[in-house]
């Protein structure tokens, strides 16, 4: 077995594929008084369409699966596990994106119970078709909390405004009744897919002995690899918008607005798509920061508050720039959003005010090295999209300003997606 070690920024990160394909991560931290472990697969609500290994026909299932079998894990035949790490002391929980799932645990003792138990019930499905049927009714319920949620509505809204084709415009959960028509089958077929330990990464981050890691791992993981990949169908999206505005109403006290410019979602990898991605979040934080001329201004018009938010999200296939908050006056964010973007257009950035964003976000960046959470879900999503975690820390003090330019050329200068909602 091939173990890898490496030292950045006096953080040591030990690695090593496992005889089934999966990868290892150790991050020791001695005298930490917390550990976390995640487990993660490359499975998400938009993989709705595929051809598993070895089949040479191409299988589709309902929106919501990779939701809903992250419910369905946490139920074994001798009862919940969440339960059952519960009485180790232990906190743990579990996630679904649009191209990962995610589960995990922070605990302070008995780390090597819990960390058995995490890899056995993710990759031990217990599933009935009775079983199904009764998440069914508790997986509806929350969807319809969802649907009653305006924050929730004015982002989807705006998704289903920028894509054509993209799951992403699809809810994570699915529909009640897309979730209708899930059934055992369904799910123990995805499971066989994607749980598979060559699609997937485990990260402990803590005072933790690698040697006893790799133990636990030979212990839990069946050592057989797999023949052939799996194959993701990605539907044709065009580059431009399907749409440019969206007006609901819903009870809410203030009018709720979401602003997106889509970004085309090259495909790169590595070093590369760890630069864009750096790139673009410096350009967000530039143009929509608490010290922006954006922000201020606005701000000390009353027209938004503290709950604004910009964000800039890239994953396997979209990339996207959005922007929200509550308004009095959605119409005149709008407005001086296009007068702002044209002011940069004839002006660009000035060099110091990036360098000066640029190194907060650095900071921010190397602040993460200070919770094993943030350290554990850091580098098990770097390895899911195929870049190294390290990256992001070593590319900060060669980014320019050009880099970040570029984007802002590319991405604000073709039309927004605007989603509001108002008072009834």
């Amino acid at each position: 077995m091939n173990l890898r070690t490496r030292v950045e920024f006096d953080e040591k990160l030990i690695e090593y594929d496992h005889e089934s394909g999966l990868r290892v991560q150790v991050v020791p931290k001695p005298g930490f008084y917390k550990k976390f472990a995640i487990f993660a697969v490359r499975f998400g609500s938009v993989d709705s369409e595929f051809v598993a290994p070895m089949d040479n026909h191409v299988t589709k299932v309902p929106d919501g699966v990779a939701h809903f079998l992250e419910h369905k894990l946490f139920e074994q035949e001798d009862g919940n596990m969440l339960d059952k790490f519960v009485s180790l002391g232990a906190s743990p929980n579990a996630a679904t994106s649009f191209n990962w799932t995610y589960y995990y645990f922070t605990c302070t003792d008995r780390f090597e119970e819990c960390f058995g138990n995490l890899l056995y019930f993710v990759l031990n499905p217990y599933i009935t078709e009775e079983s199904v049927e009764k998440e069914k009714g508790i997986i509806s319920q929350e969807i319809n909390m969802y649907l009653d949620a305006p924050d929730f509505i004015v982002s989807m809204e705006l998704l289903r405004l920028m894509y054509h084709n993209n799951p992403i415009r699809n809810d994570i959960a699915g529909s009640v009744e897309s979730i209708s028509k899930i059934t055992a089958d369904i799910l123990l077929k995805c499971h066989e897919t994607f749980y598979h330990p060559s699609n997937m990464v485990v990260t402990v981050v803590g005072d933790v002995d690698p040697k006893e890691i790799q133990d636990v791992v030979d212990r839990h993981i069946p050592k057989t690899g797999r023949e052939g990949d799996i194959k993701r169908i990605e539907k044709e999206e065009p580059l431009a918008l399907k749409g440019t505005e969206s007006i609901l109403t819903m009870d809410v006290s203030l009018p709720l607005f979401n602003i997106g410019f889509k970004d085309d979602p090259v495909k790169l990898f590595g070093s590369e798509r760890v630069r864009r991605e750096i790139a673009g979040s410096i350009l967000k934080e530039m143009m929509f920061g608490k010290v922006s001329t954006f922000y201020e201004t606005l701000y000390n018009e009353g027209v938004i508050s503290n709950d604004f938010y910009a964000d800039y999200e890239t994953g396997a296939n979209y990339a996207l720039f959005s922007l929200g908050g509550e308004s009095q006056k959605p119409q005149r964010v709008r407005e001086y959003l296009e007068q702002y973007i044209e002011e940069i257009r004839k002006n660009g950035f000035d060099k110091k005010y990036f360098e000066m964003v640029k190194n907060a976000l650095s900071g921010r960046v190397l602040r993460r090295f200070n919770s094993p959470e943030s350290m554990g879900r850091m580098f098990a999503s770097s390895y899911l999209i195929g870049v190294d975690a390290f990256d992001y820390f070593t590319a900060y003090g060669t980014i320019n300003l050009d880099e970040s330019y570029h984007i802002f050329e590319e991405v604000f200068l073709k039309p927004m997606a605007v989603s509001i909602v108002n008072p009834k």
